[in-house]
């Protein structure tokens, strides 16, 4: 079902340019860029948001998904 909402979340033009836009605001001149690993958590988080508005999940479900997505593991989340 993750898989799923994240490729409904990808499937509209305005979400991929918006991403694109993303991409190239995090990535901005070579001495502002961000480190790979805050790049990906900042790609993570913003992904988790884009979910939980477009499916209406509650803080705890984009959280919980945030951490999925960051390695964490069901213990670890609980």
């Amino acid at each position: 079902m993750f898989i799923r909402l994240l490729k409904t979340a990808y499937s509209d033009a305005g979400a991929a340019q918006e991403n694109t836009q993303r991409l190239e605001k995090l990535l901005g001149p070579k001495e502002t860029q961000l480190s790979s690993a805050s790049m990906r958590k900042e790609l993570i988080l913003h992904d988790a948001e884009k979910l939980k508005e477009e499916f209406g999940l509650s803080d705890r479900e984009a959280e919980a998904i945030t951490l999925y997505a960051l390695g964490k593991t069901q213990q670890a989340i609980a």
